[in-house]
């Protein structure tokens, strides 16, 4: 299938790329990293990047040199979206209208859960979706360069947790010396990814004080509601990590943090050692990813979810 999406590619003139909402590393390092390539492959090409959400607030010294759009001008005939590391189409963060009047479609993305929404797509199970673009080189007949290198790093760094967590193999190293030796900055990238700011802190510090442990499961689980993040002043960005942070405790198995974006409309985000599937267990609460990394957004009370998880643990 990458064969018939290089295809497109070389055939579209306006081409769309975007990821899913609530951007994180690597949903821009694919869809950046892309761009470089088609760019680099045919300059004349009209590439545009498209998130009607916010970017991370770490890629505001990430240097951006491209527009990010929210909305596709209507003026042009949008013949190529790709979507990349977006595993269902409602989370894409492209509008429903610059969709549908996509000649073509694709997607790029490493999530198992994926629902394979558009007729064109690459799903498979590797480390990110970044690391899944740095075969399109060759594909394209384009080097890499120090802009491609940086984004795709960014993307691995991202979703391999700096290279800890299971999902990475030799491949990902092999990529990853490969993107160094242009020349990128992996501890200012990682830095960057990872850094926390002092609200940061103050939130992991209450999911490890006022977090819940189940001895009998190895579940560690933590909620915030919105009247807690508004006490706070926590931002979005306060809110990633933490259930990555949680799972780092010892003794722990699985671990769950969620928020309330309004009343009764959870969100919460899955991390588990092996235990336990909890793609299994976000698609029983409408959402998947990974079999060791998912997430969902429902509608639900927050006591309902907690007793839903643990029957399915």
């Amino acid at each position: 299938m990458i064969d018939k999406i290089v295809k497109l590619i070389k055939e579209s003139q306006n081409i769309v790329l975007s990821g899913h909402i609530m951007p994180d590393g690597d949903a821009i390092g694919a869809s950046f990293s892309l761009y470089y390539m088609i760019k680099k492959y045919d300059e004349n090409k009209n590439v545009m990047i498209c998130f009607n959400d916010d970017l991370p607030k770490y890629m505001e010294k990430f240097n951006l040199d491209i527009p990010v759009y929210r909305k596709i001008d209507d003026n042009i005939d949008i013949d190529l979206l790709i979507a990349v590391d977006t595993a269902n189409i409602e989370r894409l963060a492209v509008n429903e209208e610059d969709i549908k009047r996509a000649k073509n479609k694709a997607i790029i993305d490493h999530h198992i859960s994926n629902t394979k929404y558009f007729d064109n797509y690459i799903v498979e199970n590797m480390s990110s979706a970044s690391e899944m673009t740095y075969r399109f080189l060759d594909k394209l007949g384009v080097s890499l360069d120090y802009d491609i290198a940086r984004y795709i790093y960014l993307g691995i760094v991202n979703d391999t947790g700096n290279f800890m967590h299971p999902n990475v193999t030799s491949t990902t190293f092999y990529i990853a010396s490969k993107l160094l030796e242009q020349n990128i900055s992996a501890i200012t990238v990682t830095r960057l990814v990872y850094e926390k700011s002092r609200n940061k802190a103050k939130v992991f510090s209450k999911a490890i004080i006022d977090g819940t442990f189940n001895e009998k499961t190895g579940l560690y689980y933590y909620y915030l509601s919105k009247k807690q993040i508004l006490e706070n002043n926590f931002s979005r960005d306060d809110l990633e990590g933490v259930a990555d942070y949680m799972l780092s405790i010892s003794g722990v198995e699985a671990s769950l943090f969620m928020y309330e974006l309004e009343e009764d409309t959870i969100k919460g985000s899955f991390r588990s050692k092996g235990k336990y599937d909890v793609n299994n267990i976000a698609q029983n609460l409408n959402g998947g990813g990974h079999r060791l990394a998912s997430g969902f957004k429902i509608k639900m009370n927050i006591d309902n979810i907690i007793k839903k998880v643990e029957s399915l643990l």
